[in-house]
């Protein structure tokens, strides 16, 4: 006689109640990860929101370099998500389009590594030009800094090393900046404002474009 046997419990149903002590584990690990995807999502919408509705409209950038430099750096950090991760392993999860194209999911991590946020998986898969349902840009900055990267490349470059240096303009000067293939530029300290300023007002005028007239 087994000890299941000795103290009254067949095997079957000592089998049947661990798969069901794992059952209502897995539904309340699922309930409480569904919970924080949710928290994550509302959280960042409202941190976006409530940055834009604070968002004062000026007819004209701010004045000078500096002033330009603090503009910038504000708005890159109210950009990017703030939650990157949840607290529940990966899995692939399939987008509509996906979906649509008859993809297959490639599982999950087998290591333990963590999803991402859902906010911050749309930031870096979707477009930077994506909209919301009301046809408006989802990120007005990251819309407007893509538009600066195609029309003028190397103040595009030269932006992203400033978000890199910590927004610090002087660690640009006499650096070399590279784009995806070659050298873009070598800034000296008596271009540096001129540079800096030219670049930052364009990116200035075109994220004022995508967020009073989002067309």
């Amino acid at each position: 006689m087994t000890a299941l046997g000795r103290i009254g419990i067949s095997e079957s149903q000592a089998i049947a109640d661990d798969q069901a002590r794992r059952s209502r584990a897995e539904g309340r690990y699922r309930a409480r990860a569904g919970a924080e995807r949710s928290d994550a999502q509302r959280e960042q919408q409202a941190r976006l929101a409530a940055h834009w509705r604070s968002r004062r409209r000026p007819a004209h950038p701010p004045r000078g370099s500096f002033a330009l430099v603090a503009w910038f750096a504000s708005e890159y950090l109210a950009a990017v998500p703030g939650s990157l991760h949840l607290l529940e392993p990966w899995s692939d999860r399939l987008s509509a389009g996906e979906w649509q194209q008859g993809l297959c999911s490639v599982g999950g991590s087998r290591l333990g590594s963590p999803a991402y946020a859902p906010a911050f998986r749309a930031w870096l898969e979707a477009s930077p030009h994506a909209r919301d349902a009301d046809g408006e840009f989802r990120w007005p900055f990251r819309s407007a800094l893509a538009r600066l990267h195609r029309e003028r490349p190397a103040a595009g470059i030269v932006l992203e090393y400033l978000a890199r240096c910590g927004f610090d303009p002087t660690a640009l000067v006499d650096r070399p900046l590279y784009g995806q293939h070659d050298l873009v530029v070598l800034l000296p300290a008596e271009l540096l404002g001129v540079v800096l300023e030219s670049a930052l007002v364009r990116l200035w005028w075109l994220v004022e474009l995508r967020s009073a007239h989002p067309t």
